[in-house]
């Protein structure tokens, strides 16, 4: 499966994605660093698929003036994702919690972020 290019508004809108993208893959190899590889290949179709929905209605919602709730709607997309899968692959890995924690910390911490690129 080929790296989908992600649909942005500009280049701060860029940098932020890229920033949290980052941190998901970073989050999803610290999950599954020692299990099989498929795994973190099972979430990269996830995220793929994540991001081709973003992309398929950015115009419609960017042309319906909801700008403000497609530009969160990636991130929220992924938050959801990667806490069912690192649920769904192993729900008794010792460090999931505060995988999750941390990753919820980073998402919270990217809201102002976002809100940002809009206003």
């Amino acid at each position: 499966m080929s790296k989908q290019q992600i649909k942005t508004l500009n280049r701060k809108h860029t940098l932020a994605l890229r920033k949290f993208m980052t941190k998901i893959d970073e989050t999803i190899y610290k999950a599954t660093d020692d299990m099989p590889s498929k795994k973190f290949v099972d979430f990269k179709m996830l995220k793929e698929r994540a991001i081709g929905f973003s992309n398929e209605i950015s115009v419609e919602y960017i042309e319906k003036e909801h700008t403000r709730e497609w530009v969160m709607m990636l991130p929220n997309f992924m938050i959801f994702g990667v806490v069912g899968f690192l649920t769904g692959i192993n729900s008794e890995h010792k460090d999931l919690i505060s995988l999750i924690d941390d990753l919820y910390e980073f998402h919270f911490s990217m809201i102002d972020e976002f809100q940002d690129i809009i206003d």
